[in-house]
């Protein structure tokens, strides 16, 4: 068996776990700047701020799609069939959540903007982070049934071409 680790870190599991993992750590956090979102203010959410933070969520969303696209593609790219636990996300991807949640904190504790803007923000933002997470369970799933279905289509390819030969 074979593993692969580019951080050097171990704890080595099989590389569609990963998107498990990955899919988990999107949704947690998602889940936690939701949260933030929905309890910062205790205001009534207006139209206009219900629309707001969906248009958060859609950009935000489209992002996501094409992160959560590409590291499925670094994910299964990985010769081994195990590799580091660490590796659920890229280097330039850890610094990036670690920049957002202290950007975040900031934003909150700065005072900078109100928090009704915030609630807007934190929601539209939380709601599309815990669906890119789902989106990696999507993409296990995908490559978990998709590469059987693939070798079944060989088989059948293989035993079509035996019978005909």
């Amino acid at each position: 068996m074979k593993y692969e680790d580019p951080l050097g870190i171990g704890f080595y599991i099989p590389k569609r776990i990963l998107l498990i993992l990955a899919g988990l750590i999107w949704c947690f956090a998602g889940y936690n700047v939701l949260r933030v979102g929905l309890l910062s203010s205790d205001e009534e959410w207006h139209i206009s701020g219900i629309v707001i933070a969906g248009v958060v969520f859609v950009l935000f969303l489209l992002m996501f799609i094409h992160i959560v696209r590409k590291n499925r593609v670094r994910i299964m790219a990985f010769q081994a069939d195990r590799v580091g636990i660490f590796n659920a996300l890229t280097g330039k991807g850890y610094f990036m959540m670690v920049g957002m949640m202290t950007l975040g904190l900031w934003l909150r504790y700065a005072e900078i903007m109100p928090m009704s803007w915030l609630r807007i923000f934190y929601t539209g933002l939380g709601a599309a982070l815990t669906a890119a997470g789902l989106l990696f369970l999507v993409e296990y799933i995908r490559s978990a049934f998709g590469a059987k279905s693939k070798k079944n289509g060989e088989e059948k390819n293989g035993e079509e071409k035996k019978t005909t030969d």
